[in-house]
């Protein structure tokens, strides 16, 4: 165990050294009126530490660093995206956007220093090679920000790094599937972060601390967060909303190339899912490796130097006992393979997701691997470190939402509805239904770190705030004026309005300093950049 600490401790040291666009021919009447209304959201970060916290999350603190690695994220609101959506590590799902309905984002790298949490908006987030950030209405193209490699020895190394986002929204009828209301994708290449060895020719590292990679030469190297939301078919004629989000990630390997080398294997696709139909008994969370694995199929990878022979845990071993939970106190505290949790709940032994009776809401959160290295402080920490995080959250009204087939009348008046077909002097309108009001959001990070997260006096601050291969996705029928936070405080969709469906994705994102919650996401350097999509349009 000491041996593990340290390698912990020193794994979270080392981060503090380093839709096409629909143009409608008419205004049309509103479709997400009265109780038809939904929401949601989404994120993902297969990588996220930060360090040296004072102060507890959801209350004005700081962090000396704020690093996240591939981070997507997705909101919606059909009332608009006007309060922001923050994550668990009161990191920026999505801005406040009060005339946006849907919002997406992704990067590959973000850092922040003294980041000030919630960081929403995400004022001092450094975002590597930009954000990819898509907001709707109106309705945008797939966004795309890439860059790579980037050979910054000894501090940094990264092959690629890509985000995606997209949005689509129109405030005058439903978009279901299988087009995604929002959408977002962080991925990232090989990253090695602080060499402790020579550089190689091709600017690769041949000692770093910690990378997304494993063996000489590298393999299975890219780690990938992807976050959306969509409507689906209840079977009735009424929709319900699905947020989830969908991590890969790639062996994360510590002290590369010395005797101290260990290796962490997350075999397959790990997948968060959170439906509501707006029927009773039809909410539900559900996290499970892609595949429908067998009891014995094994899902995590532990090998070191001193013991070839791998450590393996299979579905059984990881979810059959509620995961493992390695209680360090009051050093450090650790869980492998927990099931999925309330959202904002990290506690030894936290309450399960949320799921409404009646079928109009669900959300939960998770991480594969999540450590946290304490100090005497109760509201601080030195580092918090996850890998794999996804967040996802929906609502509907009840009964679903209503999208039925538009009644259609004819008239020799001037349309003024959806549509309108003209045929000698009449011309046909179709009325949309007045009842499909959704919300929800996705997110997800490969992997998180935290370093010395510090409380205010105000706010709280986190020295290095880090992700890799971030998602998110948001959609609101009301629009997404509410920024949207995942559990770190990191941003999954800003402040968005006029807009309802918004889609982020990065493929690393590195802050230091940031404050919390980062939104909008002022502090993060996003390498290779961030995408980002909003509708509409």
């Amino acid at each position: 165990m000491k041996k593990s600490f340290a390698v912990l401790a020193a794994w979270a040291t080392a981060v503090v050294a380093i839709v096409a666009v629909v143009i409608p021919s008419a205004k049309a009447a509103p479709v997400f009126t009265g109780t038809n209304q939904f929401s949601g959201y989404s994120t993902g970060t297969v990588v996220h530490a930060d360090l040296l916290q004072f102060g507890s999350l959801g209350a004005p603190v700081d962090r000396l660093v704020n690093t996240d690695v591939a981070f997507s994220g997705a909101a919606a609101n059909t009332n608009g995206l006007g309060n922001p959506v923050n994550n668990e590590f009161q990191n920026a799902v999505s801005p406040a956007q009060s005339t946006k309905d849907s919002y997406g984002r992704g990067s590959g790298l973000e850092l922040g220093l003294a980041t000030s949490l919630p960081n929403n908006p995400n004022l001092n987030q450094l975002v590597l090679a930009g954000l990819a950030q898509a907001s709707a209405p109106p309705s945008t193209p797939l966004v795309t920000k890439e860059v790579g490699p980037i050979p910054a020895n000894p501090l940094l190394y990264a092959s690629l790094l890509r985000g995606q986002a997209e949005a689509n929204f129109d405030p005058s009828a439903c978009v279901t599937d299988p087009t995604n209301v929002s959408f977002g994708l962080g991925d990232a290449a090989d990253v090695q972060l602080l060499n402790t060895g020579a550089a190689n020719p091709d600017g690769t590292m041949q000692k770093p601390v910690v990378s997304t990679d494993i063996g000489t030469p590298t393999d299975r190297a890219v780690s990938q967060a992807q976050s959306f939301m969509h409507l689906v078919p209840n079977g009735d004629g009424t929709f319900g909303l699905v947020s989830e989000t969908h991590e890969t990630v790639a062996p994360i390997t510590l002290f590369k190339g010395t005797a101290n080398e260990i290796r962490i294997e997350l075999l397959g696709e790990w997948v968060l899912k959170a439906t509501a139909t707006g029927k009773i008994g039809g909410a539900s969370v559900t996290y499970a490796p892609a595949g429908n694995p067998t009891p014995t199929t094994p899902l995590v990878r532990i090998t070191t130097a001193a013991s070839p022979n791998a450590n393996v845990l299979t579905a059984q071993q990881l979810f059959g006992a509620g995961g493992l939970h390695i209680p360090a106190s009051p050093l450090a505290d650790i869980w492998i393979g927990e099931p999925a949790r309330a959202i904002g709940d990290n506690s030894a032994n936290p309450a399960g997701p949320t799921t409404a009776l009646d079928g109009t809401a669900a959300s939960g959160a998770v991480d594969v691997v999540r450590v946290k290295l304490l100090i005497p402080d109760p509201a601080s920490h030195l580092a918090d470190v996850r890998i794999g995080h996804m967040e996802a959250d929906a609502s509907v009204p009840s009964g679903g939402v209503a999208c039925p087939a538009a009644a259609t009348t004819t008239s020799s008046s001037a349309p003024s509805s959806t549509t309108s077909t003209t045929s000698g002097p009449t011309s046909t309108t179709t009325t949309p239904p007045n009842n499909c009001n959704y919300n929800g959001y996705s997110t997800g990070s490969d992997v998180h770190a935290d370093l010395l997260q510090l409380p205010g006096p105000n706010p709280t601050s986190r020295l290095v705030n880090a992700d890799v291969a971030f998602s998110g996705a948001a959609t609101n029928t009301n629009g997404l004026g509410t920024p949207i936070n995942n559990e770190f405080q990191n941003a999954v969709s800003p402040s968005l309005p006029t807009k309802n469906a918004y889609g982020r994705g990065s493929g690393l994102e590195l802050g230091l300093g940031t404050s919390l919650p980062n939104n909008p996401n002022l502090n993060q350097a996003i390498i290779a950049g961030l995408a980002e999509a909003s509708a509409p349009p």
